[in-house]
């Protein structure tokens, strides 16, 4: 079977492997499209594998991708399940979108890839309203958002009554599933979306009451004044320390939004930083980072008597054993027409580098550091928006073709 891999730092490839088999206790899944991920790019980038920092090498390839949707093929035998009690029951046929656990997962498989095997905990039946191509939109991100949100208490209908919230990344993955639960679920009051000016109707549509151009304006000085009861930042969410040492990590430009969003966050609100490793990063390396940046930031935030509330969300971190309860329960909530799961644009297997490549800053930077990927597969212009999705036996739409040829089905 096919399978897209990296053995280093940005060499990915499309190779033959030998066809996945079910691993006891899981579901084996024909996987039909998958969602890429700033979090896949980054890793890939880096050479490693995701949250456990281990080496790719011609050895030992790491599988790309961490989410998708595809059909049920083979499920646990009667034995399996009487070992494993309290799992979700899948039956041969079913369309499921899932999670790939990257922490405990063989290294090898990576969510591109004809054949995953899936615990049945990280996978649900997909929504009946969803085409496949949503669904392997949704798992990451939308699961990012809604469990992050609940940290700080926001996971039931109308909780946010009275309430303002500030979205950074407001037009990305987590960030357009964020201001959909913000507006169309929990009701805030008022809802700002920090985001570039080309993806300003974008977010309006999606429920957003101001927009804020990350480019040309600074919202920790525009609402200094006006502060917000949630601060969400989906940019640089890590717990900063500012270190007067210039070749620490908090220097990193993406760390410094976490900074701005506790400015105007009120004393008596809420703060949610997604844990992007922006506080890892530096020139003195990822121990230096923590120690010096990512503890004292985190120790200052969750200590601080007279500041905001703080939590970061890490999915790995215990919430992906939640995945088939909160995906089944917000799979009602899109069945509803709460959430819609947005992809601006589909590649092909064969051509997943130029889906790659249209990943929003500060992850397009990755395309000019990567010959191999940059050289035969010209990055469009064209802004993106909510996901990129890749279509396995598929080729290259944008997301008015992809809409076109689901409505004449």
């Amino acid at each position: 079977m096919l399978a897209a891999t990296y053995t280093a730092p940005n060499e990915l490839s499309l190779t033959t492997v030998d066809k996945r088999t079910r691993n006891i206790g899981e579901i084996l899944v024909k996987v039909e499209a998958v969602g890429i991920n700033p979090t896949d790019i980054k890793h890939l980038t880096s050479g490693m594998l995701p949250y456990s920092g281990t080496k790719a090498s011609v050895f030992k390839p790491i599988g790309f991708g961490s989410e998708g949707s595809g059909v049920v093929v083979s499920v646990p035998e009667a034995s399996e399940v009487s070992a494993a009690p309290n799992q979700p029951t899948f039956h041969v046929g079913d369309n499921v979108y899932f999670l790939v656990d990257r922490m405990n997962q063989e290294q090898e498989q990576g969510a591109v890839s004809e054949f995953v095997s899936v615990r049945p905990l990280h996978a649900a039946i997909v929504p009946p309203s969803l085409s496949m191509v949503r669904a392997a939109a949704t798992p990451l991100a939308l699961l990012t958002a809604y469990q992050a949100l609940r940290l700080q208490g926001f996971s039931s209908p109308n909780c946010g009554v009275g309430k303002r919230i500030l979205i950074t990344g407001a037009s990305g993955g987590v960030g357009h599933f964020a201001v959909q639960l913000a507006k169309k679920v929990y009701k805030f009051d008022h809802i700002v979306a920090v985001c570039s000016k080309e993806n300003a109707e974008f977010v309006k549509k999606l429920g957003a009451d101001e927009v804020v151009d990350y480019k040309t304006e600074n919202f920790a000085t525009k609402y200094v004044s006006n502060k917000f009861d949630v601060g969400f930042d989906l940019v640089g969410g890590d717990p900063m320390c500012c270190s007067p040492c210039d070749c620490c990590a908090s220097r990193d430009p993406l760390g410094h939004t976490i900074q701005k969003v506790r400015k105007v966050t009120k004393k008596s609100g809420s703060i949610i930083g997604l844990m992007t490793g922006a506080s890892f990063a530096g020139p003195c390396g990822t121990c230096c980072g923590i120690c010096c940046s990512c503890l004292p930031g985190l120790c200052l935030y969750k200590c601080s008597c007279c500041g905001p509330k703080y939590s970061s969300y890490f999915l790995p971190r215990g919430h992906i054993s939640k995945a088939n309860v909160d995906l089944t329960l917000l799979g009602e909530w899109i069945d509803e027409g709460l959430i819609v799961p947005e992809v601006s644009y589909t590649v092909g297997m064969a051509d997943i580098r130029s889906g790659i490549t249209r990943m929003d800053k500060p992850y397009r930077a990755f395309n000019n550091s990567s010959t191999s990927l940059h050289e035969t597969h010209e990055a469009d212009s064209t802004s993106h928006w909510g996901k990129v999705v890749v279509v396995l036996g598929g080729e290259n739409r944008t997301a008015a073709e992809e809409e076109e040829e689901i409505i004449e089905k």
